[in-house]
């Protein structure tokens, strides 16, 4: 599969139509891979990339995947940091923008993946009903214009509270997801719910409060400790 272009992807959409209800059988996952996983060695990212593209469960499911920025975007919070009178709205959305670059990057090393790169191409994968690997660029379901219509209780805070996390959680909602599945570096098996999970600082403090109002798609991190592990989080 060839890279998609490097240039940003002109995204005209105003709205995004999603289901209104479930219409497919088969299992929606939101995977969320984390920028530092990125940034890892070389051997460490294949070997997620390897558990991946043979999990049985999600070989059957539809997989909407995102990428977190990482270093790309922890640059700009120590920027921030020096520049304490920069706009923070602004900012957040100077690193949705740099998500970019990330799926950009990811595109190329997962190949088995469909990059979904506009509004369009993500609302066309919505409506399919067959097991697919779908690499979705943030800005085709998150942007200035896209946030300003979405209700209030599912619309993440345009500030450094938000991470990726929220944004798979997000995704998930819109998707009619079933369930989201955040890869972490750490063994997560002494975490028990979300709460804790983002009072610990493992999960942005926006995924708990919006999956608050919801109560749903489930949340489970994905591990490798010996061996890839799912662990479950309470609500």
């Amino acid at each position: 599969m060839r890279p998609p272009s490097m240039r940003t992807p002109s995204n005209q959409a105003t709205s995004i139509q999603t289901p209104s209800t479930k219409t497919t059988s088969t299992k929606t996952t939101v995977l969320k891979i984390g920028g530092a996983s990125l940034f890892a060695p070389q051997s460490e990212f294949n070997r997620l990339i390897d558990y991946l593209k043979t999990d049985e469960t999600l070989l059957n499911s539809r997989v909407f995947l995102i990428v977190g920025g990482g270093e790309t975007v922890e640059s700009m919070r120590l920027l921030h940091g020096i520049y304490p009178q920069l706009d923070p709205i602004a900012m957040h959305w100077r690193c949705i923008e740099l998500l970019d670059a990330t799926w950009q990057v990811a595109s190329e090393l997962m190949d088995f993946c469909q990059p979904i790169p506009t509004t369009e191409s993500l609302q066309q994968a919505f409506s399919s009903h067959t097991p697919s690997w779908n690499l979705v660029r943030p800005g085709a379901f998150y942007s200035p214009i896209l946030a300003q219509q979405l209700p209030a209780n599912i619309s993440p805070d345009p500030s450094w509270e938000t991470t990726t996390d929220a944004l798979a959680w997000l995704l998930a909602i819109l998707a009619q997801g079933d369930e989201v599945l955040l890869i972490k570096k750490a063994n997560c098996s002494s975490i028990k719910s979300l709460a804790q999970a983002a009072a610990c600082g493992i999960v942005d403090p926006e995924i708990h409060r919006l999956h608050q109002t919801t109560q749903h798609p489930s949340i489970s991190f994905l591990y490798d400790d010996q061996g890839w592990k799912i662990h479950p989080l309470d609500s």
